[in-house]
């Protein structure tokens, strides 16, 4: 799309989808620069960003940090511990952009990656706005001038996306999803009517999975679902009155900003209800409130000088117990040591801290060992990194050895041999 924005050659299907590329439309001709905004009764405020008419951002609603973190995770997990440094306004409704331009001018990512998480940010937002058409009580437009979208990254393709739009809404609805919004965070609350009608292994997956702290998107990609396929089953148990799906609140704006302006997006109070299911979540509030899952469980000792030349170990176990344990086993060995025990914390951490050996608990609340095995090798500076599961199981073992872990030991293991095989991994870790 250049210049300005042309109507697909073919029109939806859907009259709501027909409706918001009219109003695209009658902004790209006007040659906007600053935001065509909609309105509803109770979610927070969704915005399409223009240039000279050209489309080239969105953002606003109801999980705007969230969808970002999803974004950053899904196209180049490496970065996110450099996002606060290299971030400079997040408090701007379209900050993500200026973020993503940075990310490109420094050569974190390229551009290629900034193109396809714009077109999935656009897609996301498109269909959060198609879902909540009956509740938009105004279109607005608001000309301002955005000195940080002034070079577009790339220009958007009208087509591409109102395709992509359709495509998912279609799969939505022949799901018989339509009331429900993917924002929705599922709730088990009748864990032994689940326990009856699904395997042991799966149970236990859903049990930590299921805690309405995680929506319909974050648990279909956590689990590489197809998210239509996945919010079917969960909707099944909803309407059994297994689960019930709650709103959960947007991420907290980085504590980097203290007492600055926030932007209605991310900082409104206004009450959220769950689109047709659960009355339970209609109470709940957006605005600064974040899940905080595992704060203040990092245990470490303040390193002095002399030890900061000793090799960090670092456990990722969601047992308090455990984590002690191997803390008074592996210190007592020499080793600085380092534990977290929220698995969806490590990896930031990992990236700030930089250990020389990990050791991986399997079975963990969200995310589970294999899945973290596998982030972990996806990200350049900890492919050669030793590490280790918990695990005495030999089934374990090779499934694990299949996402990247050299090693394993069960935690019942004497504290000698657990000290000698980080050792044996340590040194192999020198000499290469």
């Amino acid at each position: 799309m250049s210049g300005s924005a042309q109507l697909p050659a073919q029109l939806s299907a859907f009259p709501n989808i027909q409706t918001l590329v009219r109003q695209i439309q009658r902004a790209s001709e006007s040659n906007l620069t600053g935001s065509l905004n909609f309105d509803t009764v109770h979610l927070p405020r969704m915005r399409l960003y223009f240039v000279m008419g050209r489309l080239v951002w969105a953002g606003g609603g109801l999980h705007r940090l969230r969808r970002w973190r999803r974004l950053i995770n899904q196209s180049c997990p490496g970065t996110t511990a450099k996002l606060q440094a290299l971030a400079a306004t997040r408090d701007a409704p379209h900050s993500e952009y200026e973020v993503l331009r940075r990310l490109v001018k420094s050569n974190h990512i390229s551009r290629e990656v900034a193109c396809t998480m714009i077109h999935a940010n656009l897609v996301e937002v498109l269909f959060d706005i198609v879902q909540a058409f009956k509740l938009i009580e105004k279109f607005s437009c608001t000309k301002t001038h955005y000195e940080e979208l002034r070079d577009p990254l790339t220009l958007v393709s009208l087509d591409e996306l109102v395709c992509d739009v359709e495509a998912q809404w279609r799969d939505w609805c022949n799901a018989h999803l339509a009331p429900y919004s993917p924002n929705l965070a599922p709730a088990l609350i009748k864990p032994e009517s689940l326990r009856t009608q699904v395997a042991p292994q799966t149970y236990e997956r859903l049990g930590q999975m299921l805690q309405g702290q995680l929506s319909l998107r974050e648990l279909a990609i956590l689990i590489q679902w197809d998210l239509s396929r996945f919010s079917q089953s969960m909707i099944a148990y909803e309407q059994q009155g297994i689960l019930q799906l709650r709103i959960t609140p947007d991420l907290a704006l980085p504590s980097v900003h203290k007492g600055g302006a926030g932007d209605s997006d991310t900082t409104t109070d206004r009450k959220t209800p769950a689109h047709g299911s659960s009355s339970q979540a209609a109470g709940q509030t957006q605005g600064h409130a974040s899940v905080k899952r595992g704060e203040g469980k990092r245990s470490s000792s303040a390193p002095s000088s002399s030890d900061s030349l000793k090799p960090l170990v670092m456990c990722v176990d969601d047992s308090p117990s455990i984590c002690n344990k191997m803390q008074r086993i592996l210190e007592g060995a020499g080793y600085r040591f380092l534990s977290v025990q929220d698995p969806i914390q490590a990896l930031p951490l990992m990236l700030e801290k930089k250990p020389d050996l990990l050791l991986i608990d399997l079975v963990m609340p969200v995310i589970g060992g294999y899945e973290l095995c596998s982030q972990i090798r996806r990200i350049p500076a900890f492919q050669e990194t030793p590490l280790i599961i918990f695990s005495g199981n030999v089934l374990d073992r090779i499934r694990a050895k299949l996402v990247g872990a050299n090693d394993s030991f069960a935690k019942s293991l004497p504290p000698e041999q657990m000290v000698a095989t980080v050792e044996r991994w340590l040194s192999a870790k020198t000499l290469t």
